[in-house]
């Protein structure tokens, strides 16, 4: 097992090292856990960590719904867009895919004690940056929010998506140490309608790029192209962007 000093260089060790930012941009995120989770979440993306993982919780609220949420869903705000716009600013967006979600939502009724219960019939996700056109809600819930009216997607719908989005072999089989055969995303079905896929091959080669400079100016460009195109075309196949080990094209 390799001890802490050998497994991370100290260029590596600073970036958990949230001390050195100026003090405008910390009470930008906010002083609070996952305002500082979504500030070194930016340091660890600026120095190509593939996956950051933030936590933020206190959404149970089975009784005091509406008070309790209001510091809560405040971090989150605050948190969520000062990462957003540090990413844009610092070019990192078009190259991170940002995902809130939640394992379930809340009953459009309200209990007696003013709370909301677990509601996984019908809920939502957020996605941001990675290649996707921004600016766009996709499906709706009937008036009074408990059936879903439109455009109905299930989690592995949502799983395949993100990993559409990332470029990764969605129906690629795999097999598990247990000799258990699965796919990313089970049977999910992306929603290519996020992502234009007149450039989307390209996109994909681009983020695999080894350069990180050179990857992000390619995917910059890339999505600049995209945010032109008027409109989504026909979804290309796996088979158009994958060779047959799984690997983009």
């Amino acid at each position: 097992m390799l001890s802490i000093d050998n497994a991370f260089s100290e260029q590596d060790i600073e970036a958990f090292d949230l001390s050195k930012e100026p003090g405008d941009i910390k009470a930008k995120y906010g002083d609070n856990g996952f305002g500082r989770g979504c500030l070194l979440a930016r340091h660890l993306i600026e120095k190509n960590v593939r996956f950051v993982d933030i936590s933020h919780g206190g959404w149970d609220t089975h009784d005091d719904n509406f008070n309790r949420l209001k510091e809560t869903a405040g971090m989150l705000d605050q948190g969520l867009s000062a990462l957003i716009a540090d990413l844009q600013s610092r070019g990192l967006l078009d190259d991170t895919l940002i995902c809130v979600v939640s394992e379930f939502g809340r009953t459009p009724d309200i209990n007696r004690t003013s709370g909301r219960d677990h509601f996984p019939k019908c809920f939502s996700a957020f996605l941001a940056g990675g290649g996707l056109k921004g600016g766009n809600a996709y499906g709706k819930t009937s008036p009074d929010g408990q059936e879903i009216a439109e455009n109905k997607i299930g989690i592995p719908d949502l799983n395949a998506t993100i990993a559409y989005g990332l470029g990764l072999p969605i129906d690629k089989v795999i097999t598990s140490p247990d000799g258990r055969p699965f796919t990313i995303a089970h049977k999910g079905k992306p929603i290519t309608e996020a992502v234009a896929d007149a450039v989307k091959s390209e996109l994909i080669r681009a983020r695999r790029t080894s350069d990180a400079g050179a990857r992000r100016r390619e995917v910059r460009r890339l999505v600049e192209a995209l945010h032109r195109l008027p409109r989504v075309g026909p979804p290309l196949t796996d088979q158009d962007l994958y060779d047959e080990d799984g690997f983009p094209k």
